[in-house]
């Protein structure tokens, strides 16, 4: 692939199941998470992709869903709905962008029995509904969202994330748009640092260029933290945000390093913020920080 192998494993029951792309056929594959032998190989031609698996409930049955679809010629990719103890299909809704070297990168969003995925460069996004005998329909598609890689996030009937460089939030319900909005950091340097590394990028290289002073996130991670938002965007800028159906609020931001390609969604765990680094920066190399944050006490 373009990227090596990125999605995280699943664990369900006794099994480690991994969006895979093996071989013999199949983008999902369940194996024994004690012993590692194969339990089952999924029995389709979708190549592996960027997202990871996710199982959920519906109608009183487990139901995986593998988003599928990596580097193939020709492309092709989509959503499975599998059962998790067999990897027997329930659905195949095909979803993959025309173009060869694209890729299907964002993990679905689960709500009730309905799905959204997206995926980059002509295709978009859509939801589907789960029936009862666990085939589908489509509820609808849109032009409004779209996700390279990032997995977007649904609060109270909204669904935030980025398109491109731009935040976008989308009523899940309807697929339409509620606001978008590139998100940007004042600084009190000149922008010639970033530029030197934007500059030199591999991949749109001309997209991001902003006035001197303000910083665009370019594309970014959401996750959610304590009813707001940290964002991190793709050359090291993190940022505290209000997110509504209204509008974008930025709390507080900063730089944390200049890089490009920090594409990693930050994790959280017992108030410690983990960031990857991806590439090298301006007297930096990759690496993983740690930041503490949380909150004083007396």
């Amino acid at each position: 692939g373009f990227f090596g192998f990125t999605p995280s494993p699943l664990i369900e029951k006794d099994m480690l199941i991994l969006n895979l792309g093996g071989k013999r056929g199949g983008s999902a594959a369940a194996f024994d998470k004690y012993r590692g032998t194969l339990k089952w190989l999924s029995d389709d031609h979708w190549d592996r992709s960027y997202a990871t698996p996710v199982v959920t409930t519906m109608y009183g049955k487990r139901v995986l869903l593998v988003f599928g679809g990596g580097m193939s010629d020709p492309p092709v990719g989509g959503l499975l709905g599998l059962e998790p103890e067999s990897g027997h299909i329930h659905f195949r809704f095909p979803w993959r962008s025309p173009r060869k070297f694209s890729v299907n990168a964002s993990t679905p969003v689960v709500s009730g029995n309905r799905v959204f995925i997206s995926s980059s460069y002509d295709i978009y996004g859509a939801l589907i509904e789960v029936q009862p005998d666990l085939t589908h329909k489509v509820v609808y598609t849109t032009r409004n969202y779209a996700s390279h890689w990032m997995t977007p996030i649904l609060r109270d009937g909204y669904l935030y994330g980025f398109f491109n460089n731009q935040l976008v939030c989308m009523e899940w319900e309807t697929g339409k748009e509620a606001w978008k909005q590139t998100l940007k950091h004042v600084e009190n340097t000149n922008d010639e640092e970033i530029q030197k590394v934007r500059s030199g990028r591999k991949y749109g290289a001309d997209q991001y260029r902003e006035p001197p002073g303000h910083q665009g996130f370019g594309f970014g991670s959401l996750i959610w933290v304590d009813n707001h938002f940290i964002c991190l965007g793709e050359t090291g800028l993190l940022a505290w945000l209000d997110l509504s159906p209204k509008g974008c609020r930025v709390l507080s931001s900063c730089r944390l390093f200049s890089a490009d390609q920090t594409w990693t969604a930050p994790v959280l765990s017992k108030g410690l913020l983990y960031i990857n680094q991806n590439l090298p920066g301006r007297d930096t190399p990759p690496r993983l920080l740690c930041y503490d944050v949380r909150a004083a006490t007396d």
